[in-house]
């Protein structure tokens, strides 16, 4: 039994585990949580299975051997179900059909061939070994050894002279949700990035060099161009922003997926993290249990697809995870006075800001913030909205596209992702506000070198791949928002904002850092120093494919200015979508038809029923709105009707219009109504919501859809 579920159960979990050790670092896992995984993989299934055997066997003694052969015959199902799948099989018939031939062909053979026993046992030496080349000789395996990256030697004159650094990586964050058509921050979707720009220097010309965020962070904070096969670890990567300053600088980063910074020299987050203590299923040995029952399930499922089952890059808990209320009495004044000042808010903020202190030593502040990344359920006040999951207009595509990541085919559906894209941003813009907030407050933000960027945009063209992560090739048209990126670099002292065009790639932050440290990088470097010479007009990317679980490959690298050119960047600005005007809330003047946003039904004139319907809010015709619990911003329905697709439904709260949108065809019927609300009609209490279809008529816009 022990031989079989090893084979069965744990081999398949330690080979995808174990080439993912990215999952390890995304659970907040120590060596420990990792050794402890590998035995309860290795020794829990036979032993619970066992258990009910010798269970079964204490009542009724003449079931134990069936309960046992059974057992087995179990396991060899679940084996061939693996086998047959990992080689290819698809039709579920097929595979369960395999599973049974196979669980019978065991049942004979143990039964019939007493050398069968013999041979069963002889593979309970297997699970030791699978054991031993999972904690050995995997790439998770590695995280058990030290990474071996120290600190470089620097000659600074005073390093107590040093100034602070703050350095921000957000995720999936376009150069096209912030700049306008001309060409500057929109300040008033976004003052406090408007205001920090303001002071420093925008390079507004910057693209990423990867769509992968395993290769573009360490890219960023190595200088270098990503490589496919390393792993986004110190041990991949022993010479980065870290080690450069690790020597001088204190370092208190937070990295949620990574782990370039090195354990000897960098300190531990000192915000606590959420769920710390609540109970084991929030504990990293807990979580990455619970990753692999699902994984588990999608590896000999006859019904589910394999592909990236442990791509975490995307995960709900790391983008919205809320900093823990602080227990102002055990925390020191700095963390308390923090978070009671700023309130929830992201924990790996939440934890930067604490370590902020208007007496530290010099010290490098870094954080990768999992924001403005998908789930979008923010709006630019940090209030969270109840998100519907079959509205996630990223669907999996499997097969010969095993990475996923392609927009459905509608183009309103991508659309409205688009809208709730720069209502995040808004968010984020609130976050940056904290930031600079928090060194005013400290004393520190006239001399702190900042630099805010991003490892790669998003792009929101139906059909395409979000993040060209798909075999197929890039469509020009997308890379003007995947490819570019804000990068904001204040330097100490700074007090004047300038915009410069040079051909900016991500990998010239730590090149830019060292330069205005006045330290010498004393590796090589494929990015150069912002403050330098310009470069010429290539633009390298190397575009990551992704393959199953965390593995990506690369295909030759493409010039990027053969795709797009930042005039592209600034043509599909964020007063496209937004334009400028004298609504009390831009944030919701999106789409067509956008003048009548905000406006009251009966002003714009109602008319006689409409002839579309009957139509049905699925998100509900009557909603509340409670103080302190998500708002219901995302109204989501249908509408019966044979209009063509484009239709314009505007959705009134109370008879105030909240929303107008087209009607369009989803993957399951035609009529489909999606729209975020206008966020002043949601005050607390009951509101009724309608669809009222938008017409030519004079005096009657409005003719209203009977609800079914």
């Amino acid at each position: 039994m022990f031989g079989l579920s090893g084979l069965a159960v744990a081999q398949p979990l330690y080979e995808v585990f174990g080439a993912s050790p990215e999952v390890f670092v995304f659970a907040d896992a120590s060596g420990r949580d990792l050794v402890a995984f590998a035995l309860v993989l290795l020794l829990a299934p036979p032993l619970v299975l066992w258990g009910v055997g010798a269970a079964v066997g204490l009542v009724v003694p003449r079931a134990r051997e069936p309960v046992h052969v059974a057992t087995l015959a179990l396991l060899v199902g679940l084996l061939a179900l693996y086998v047959v799948k990992h080689f290819g099989a698809t039709a579920p018939v097929s595979m369960v059909a395999a599973a049974g031939v196979a669980a019978a062909l065991l049942v004979w053979l143990y039964r019939s061939r007493p050398a069968t026993r013999s041979v069963l046992r002889y593979l309970s030496l297997g699970p030791v070994l699978f054991l031993v080349s999972f904690l050995a000789l995997s790439p998770a395996g590695e995280l058990l050894r030290p990474d071996g990256a120290e600190a470089v030697s620097l000659e600074v004159a005073r390093a107590d002279a040093l100034p602070p650094v703050v350095v921000i990586v957000f995720d999936e964050w376009p150069l096209t949700s912030i700049v306008g058509t001309d060409g500057a921050i929109d300040p008033d979707l976004y003052p406090n990035l408007a205001a920090l720009a303001g002071d420093s220097t925008w390079y507004r010309n910057t693209t990423t060099v990867t769509n992968s965020t395993l290769y573009a962070v360490p890219s960023i904070l190595t200088g270098r161009l990503p490589v496919a096969g390393e792993r986004a670890d110190a041990r991949s990567h022993p010479e980065s922003l870290f080690t450069l300053l690790g020597g001088v600088y204190d370092l208190e980063a937070v990295e949620p997926i990574t782990a370039l910074c090195p354990t000897a020299i960098c300190n531990e987050p000192q915000a606590p993290r959420a769920g710390a203590d609540e109970g084991f299923a929030d504990s990293p040995l807990g979580v990455l249990l619970d990753d692999a029952r699902a994984v588990y399930r999608t590896l000999v499922s006859p019904s589910e697809e394999l592909g990236g089952t442990t791509d975490v890059e995307a995960s709900a808990a790391a983008a919205g995870a809320e900093a823990p209320p602080v227990d102002e009495a055990r925390a020191d004044q700095g963390e308390a006075d923090v978070l009671a000042v700023f309130g929830p808010r992201p924990e790996g903020l939440a934890g930067l800001l604490s370590t902020i202190r208007p007496d530290e030593a010099p010290t490098v502040h870094f954080l990768h913030l999992l924001l403005p990344h998908t789930p979008y359920f923010r709006l630019p006040t940090g209030e969270a909205y109840e998100a519907d999951e079959g509205l996630r207009e990223v669907a999996d595509v499997q097969g010969d596209d095993p990475s996923g990541n392609v927009r459905t085919a509608p183009q309103p559906a991508a659309d409205l992702d688009r809208q709730r894209l720069l209502l995040q941003v808004g968010y984020v813009d609130t976050l940056i506000g904290d930031l600079v907030d928090r060194l005013e407050r400290t004393g520190l933000y006239d001399e702190s070198l900042i630099v805010l960027t991003s490892d790669h945009g998003t792009t929101f063209e139906a059909g395409a791949p979000a993040r060209g992560l798909g075999p197929r090739p890039v469509e020009p048209d997308t890379m003007a928002d995947f490819a570019w990126v804000p990068l904001i670099v204040k330097a100490p002292g700074q007090t004047e904002g300038r915009v410069d065009d040079r051909n900016a790639l991500t990998i010239d932050v730590v090149p830019t850092v060292a330069d205005l440290l006045g330290v010498d990088l004393p590796w090589p470097v494929d990015g150069r120093s912002l403050e330098g010479p310009p470069r010429g007009p290539h633009k390298p990317f190397h575009r990551a494919i992704g393959l199953a679980g965390a593995d990506y490959r690369f295909e030759d690298p493409i010039g990027i200015e053969d795709q797009a050119v930042l005039a592209d960047v600034l043509a599909a600005g964020v007063d496209t979508h937004l334009p400028r005007g004298t609504l009390a809330d831009r944030w919701y003047a999106f789409g067509p038809r956008a003048d009548l946003v905000g406006r009251r039904a009966a002003d714009l004139g109602v008319g006689s029923p409409s002839a579309l319907g009957p139509a049905q809010i699925e998100t509900g015709a009557s909603i509340e709105v409670r103080d302190g619990e998500a708002l219901p911003a995302l109204s989501v329905g249908r509408v019966n009707s044979e209009a063509p697709d484009g239709t314009l439904v505007a959705v009134t709260v109370d008879g105030t219009v909240a929303a107008v949108v087209p009607m369009y065809t989803d993957q399951f019927a035609p009529g489909r109504v999606a729209a975020m609300l206008l966020r002043a009609t949601l005050t607390p209490g009951r509101h009724d919501v309608a669809y009222h279809e938008v017409t030519d008529t004079p005096g009657a816009v409005l003719a209203p859809i009977p609800l079914g």
